[in-house]
């Protein structure tokens, strides 16, 4: 057989095949289908290729669509906003290529809802400057009405999605309306945007250091002035300089009182001037023992640095706060912890360090303890105020009897004990007030003197600089000073050597403690200062 022959034949019938199928296959021509051609926004759209002449490349525009392009065989496409889009296919195999464009072919509907919304990139602006209003309605909204309008007539408008204005000085309630074809939703947002004159004065101003502070310490003021201050003119009641011109002036109290601070701020066209009455407070510091203002802290602001400590049962589940709010704009105080009952292991209160407890006042020497204390879980129906000294079966070498004085606060009075029952040893005194109740959730400054005249005591207490009960006539005794509870009363029991009772249910606050009792007019000024 002549092999050379045979396959020389053979090619050439495979040759006149493949010409005989190239002629057999249909021209290229795109052409495509979907599975719908109407969706709601956020609704996504199969696109499938039927084009002709077994394209081996694909070339999709989606106009609107999320991809916008494709080289899928048969690509998904999401739509997120309304309108009507057109849709591009180009297929191609070797050197030929077939494009088709199916016009405006996905309709994106509008939703049957819609919530207007937007905000300003800033709420207090100057006449001078503009201000940047953004959209933020949902549902697509495609048309916009803006109104701006103040309480004596001043109106702007404007049908931009997102305007950009200057307005005249005035405080603005803004209204935007939105809609598209098939919804409407409209939000109203009064006394939004404060626009200031550019000239304008504002006096306002504040302190970085507490206003509360002992006789010769030092209060710095900051100006918080509005608009355009160029001068500033301070007097301050009571203190050492009584004026100042400058910005953030620090100024000097060295007298104990209550004082008025004003500024008159201005530039070379207008001026503004505001008073704060009673604003600062300045303690008096003769005879003073310890001062614990709970400022964020249990620091202890008196000449003799008292340690002050928390006293818990478990730290890990009763804390005290000391974030807790006060009786003034942006003071603290301590909030007690724990279960309000009479014996409890639930518990976390305040206790003075022994040690320093003979740093202060006590024995046979007269004192004067001011307590600012708020209760706030009415749920108790007693709160113990403080414990010092040692009660029954605690003295030392096995002593019989107690040297202790202690304080508690009822919620109801009886005859053997009224609101305040204020108690020191058997022998000593036991003062019980039939008035002024401090159940009430509100701050009340109570104020505990024990005066030793002739070596005989005379308590007395105060509730909000008023005399509420005094005991006259026991010969004073040698109480001790330690140990010294805040907070709680504490005694003995068959199980415990301290066993805590009636934890304060609530917040204290400005506890001060002087080595002098002080007279019935020092109580009320100093109440005064401080309320």
């Amino acid at each position: 057989m002549n092999y050379r022959s045979y396959i020389l034949g053979a090619a050439t019938l495979l040759f006149l095949a493949s010409c005989e199928d190239e002629v057999k296959v249909a021209p290229l021509e795109a052409n495509m289908k979907s599975d719908r051609t109407e969706v709601a926004a956020g609704d996504k759209v199969c696109f499938m290729d039927q084009s002709s002449g077994n394209p081996a490349r694909w070339d999709w525009e989606f106009e609107g669509g999320e991809p916008a392009t494709s080289q899928l065989f048969s690509p998904e496409i999401v739509y997120n906003k309304p309108g009507t889009y057109s849709v591009t296919l180009r297929v191609g195999r070797g050197d030929n290529s077939s494009e088709r464009v199916y016009t405006e072919y996905i309709t994106v509907a509008y939703p049957g809802e819609i919530t207007a919304d937007f905000e300003a990139d800033k709420l207090n602006a100057y006449n001078t400057d503009e201000v940047t209003f953004t959209d933020r309605s949902i549902g697509f909204p495609n048309s916009w009405d803006w109104t701006f309008s103040t309480a004596d007539g001043k109106t702007v408008k404007s049908t931009e999605q997102n305007p950009v204005l200057k307005f005249e000085p005035g405080l603005y309630t803004v209204t935007l309306t939105v809609s598209n074809p098939n919804a409407n939703s409209t939000v109203t947002k009064a006394d939004y945007l404060n626009v200031i004159d550019h000239d304008a004065v504002a006096a306002e101003f504040g302190t970085t250091t507490p206003l509360m502070i002992l006789a010769g310490q030092t209060v710095t003021f900051e100006d918080r002035t509005m608009g355009r201050p160029e001068g500033w003119s301070w007097t301050f009641e009571g203190a050492d300089t009584p004026t100042s011109t400058d910005r953030n002036p620090t100024v000097k109290y060295s007298n104990a009182g209550r004082y008025k601070v004003t500024l008159r701020a201005y530039n070379e066209i207008n001026s503004s001037t505001i008073e704060k009455d009673a604003y600062v407070m300045v303690l008096p510091t003769a005879g003073l023992s310890m001062w614990f203002p709970f400022e964020g802290s249990l620091s202890d602001m008196g000449p003799n640095n008292i340690r002050i400590e928390e006293y818990s049962s478990d730290p890990s589940k009763w804390k005290l706060n000391l974030e807790s709010g006060s009786r003034h704009e942006g003071s603290k105080s301590v909030k007690c912890d724990g279960n309000t009952k009479t014996n409890t292991d639930d518990y976390a209160v305040l206790k003075i360090n022994d040690e320093d407890c003979s740093k202060l006042p006590g024995g046979l020497s007269s004192w004067t303890l001011i307590i600012w204390v708020k209760i706030e879980n009415m749920q108790a129906s007693q709160a113990g105020m403080f414990n010092i000294g040692r009660p029954a079966n605690t003295l030392p070498n096995g002593a019989s009897g107690q040297s202790q004085t202690w304080c508690r606060l009822n919620k109801t009075a009886s005859s053997a004990e009224g609101y305040v029952r204020w108690f020191a040893t058997s022998t000593e005194w036991n003062v019980s007030t039939q008035d002024k109740t401090v159940f009430d959730q509100q701050w009340h400054c109570v104020t505990f003197i024990r005066n030793v005249v002739d070596n005989n005591s005379v308590a007395s207490v105060y509730v909000d600089g008023e005399l509420s009960g005094s005991f006259n006539g026991k010969v004073a005794t040698d109480l001790f000073k330690d140990p010294f509870f805040i907070g709680c009363t504490w005694q003995k029991s068959k199980t415990k050597d301290c066993q805590i009772n009636n934890p304060f249910p609530g917040s204290l606050d400005d506890i001060i403690m002087y080595d002098y009792a002080l007279s019935a007019d020092e109580v009320k000024t100093l109440y005064n200062i401080m309320k």
